[in-house]
């Protein structure tokens, strides 16, 4: 390929990156403008604003602005977000795709240093993945937490239960009680509950969207006790004891697997350290690595590499611990 059309190429590229850069921003600012139309029905509903979400149907803000709501929420899923659940993630998520596109940038340059000029084409789509990996890392770590939190919840629910509260009273006790992210879940709950929803959709609409299975074995255990009548402690007590055991077995394993996630680090880390002593130590001797041709193909081989072998580890430990 000629220098000129490499040159177009390139230009393509970074005009594409603008281009895509401009289109989230405008992305978000229509995710503003319809967060305080949020903001004023809660208003109007006497409602915390961080609460709308939970208490209102998601098509009564659609309605309001639908074309809006649709095209934001296309766009951030597209990046692996999701909207409901935008105030539990560790930072800001819009910040979180803004600083992957820098990062994104370097490796794809880092790339094309090593290879090929026209592997910086491929900018938008490490952002993107980068992207994703971030939200679902942050997604199964709220999945575990809540997990792990929700044998002592249900504990509560039995304890309140058992000294004469209803069963609407104790969700309320333990959304008061429970930690995070445990107690917005059940503060979910008692805001569906509060406006007039059944126990049964409250239940099942709450464990659809936080996708934790324990939450769905609640949710099945309150609706067959409320039809076949008597006090629901038992059974709540049974499931409580037998997701107390799947987390025990589950952390025995995590302990059991930690000489196998230590060696992975140290194998994935070694090179790294190595190199960047290497280069401190004496820089031209690893400078071939980037000035010469078929240092540049062995370093790229080597990077390929390391990265499945980071994959297949990774893989090995998460079968291994399911």
């Amino acid at each position: 390929m000629s220098g000129s059309s490499r040159g177009m190429l390139l230009l393509a590229a970074g005009i594409g990156c603008v281009l895509l850069m401009a289109f989230c921003v405008w992305a978000l600012n229509a995710i503003t403008r319809q967060d305080k139309v949020a903001a004023r029905i809660a208003v109007a509903v006497g409602r915390q604003p961080g609460k709308v979400r939970h208490i209102l149907p998601v098509g009564a803000i659609t309605q309001l602005a639908p074309s809006r709501k649709t095209l934001a929420q296309a766009t951030t899923s597209f990046f692996g977000v999701d909207l409901r659940r935008s105030d539990e993630y560790p930072m800001r998520w819009w910040l979180v795709i803004l600083v992957m596109l820098p990062l994104a940038r370097a490796m794809a340059g880092l790339a094309a240093l090593l290879a090929d000029d026209l592997l910086v084409l491929a900018t938008p789509a490490v952002w993107v993945m980068l992207s994703r990996s971030f939200f679902g890392w942050a997604e199964e770590r709220r999945r575990h937490i809540l997990f792990r939190q929700f044998p002592d919840a249900l504990a509560m629910i039995v304890r309140a239960v058992r000294v004469g509260i209803p069963i609407t009273g104790a969700i309320a006790a333990a959304a008061r009680e429970s930690p995070q992210p445990t107690a917005r879940e059940f503060q979910a709950m008692t805001d569906r509950l509060a406006i007039g929803m059944q126990l049964q959709e409250a239940l099942n609409e709450t464990a659809m969207r936080n996708g934790v299975t324990e939450y769905r074995f609640f949710a099945t255990a309150l609706s067959l006790q409320a039809r076949t009548g008597g006090s629901p402690t038992e059974a709540l007590e049974n499931l409580a004891d037998v997701i107390r055991r799947r987390v025990a077995l589950q952390e025995r394993g995590r302990a059991l697997a930690s000489q196998a996630r230590a060696s992975a680090i140290v194998l994935v880390g070694l090179p790294i350290v190595i190199a960047l002593l290497l280069t401190v130590i004496n820089f031209d001797y690893i400078s071939l690595l980037f000035t010469d041709p078929m240092g540049r193909s062995i370093l790229a081989t080597a990077i390929v590499l390391l990265s499945i072998g980071m994959y297949t580890m990774r893989v090995m430990i998460r079968k291994s611990l399911s």
